[in-house]
């Protein structure tokens, strides 16, 4: 079951990152041992971007069905290429004020996306994204896949 589950996602996933001819950058986590995000473990995605322009960040979040937090907090760095260091706290909204899921839900996984920068105009070079849990316990549990995308904005 665990298998066909995460087959399901990988090909969701696929199928929404391939969608965005905008996107310069999109890759997906799914390595989460035992559904659990360690609080210890960092999200690291090197980025390089090619023109001048301005770019979204947004992050694609995979967990369980009926998940028993409302938000997930996390910290956001941004590693521009003259190593200057944008760090920003970031929650993500898993469900709305009536409890109910704001991912779009399928069986027993929902996904949704949200976006952590507003855009930015950013110029080429290499970026560095760590993307940390700030979750108040050991692990964030039911966590089924993590992804960045970065957009040129039009």
């Amino acid at each position: 079951m665990r298998t066909i589950l995460m087959l399901l996602v990988s090909v969701f996933s696929l199928t929404i990152f391939g969608c965005d001819g905008n996107a310069v950058f999109n890759e997906k986590v799914d390595s989460f041992e035992n559904n659990r995000w360690q609080k210890d473990k960092s999200l690291d995605f090197s980025v390089d971007i090619e023109k001048t322009g301005v770019y979204s960040f947004d992050i694609f979040f995979s967990h369980i069905y009926d998940y028993q937090f409302a938000k997930v907090p996390l910290i956001l760095e941004l590693k521009y290429p003259d190593g200057h260091i944008e760090k920003d706290n970031v929650t993500i909204e898993i469900k709305d004020s009536d409890g109910k899921e704001t991912g779009d839900c399928s069986g027993d996984y929902c996904d949704l996306w949200h976006v952590i920068q507003p855009p930015k105009a950013l110029q080429p070079g290499h970026y560095e994204v760590k993307i940390v849990n700030d979750f108040g316990a050991s692990y964030l549990p039911n966590i089924l896949s993590v992804g960045l995308k970065v957009s040129a904005k039009k």
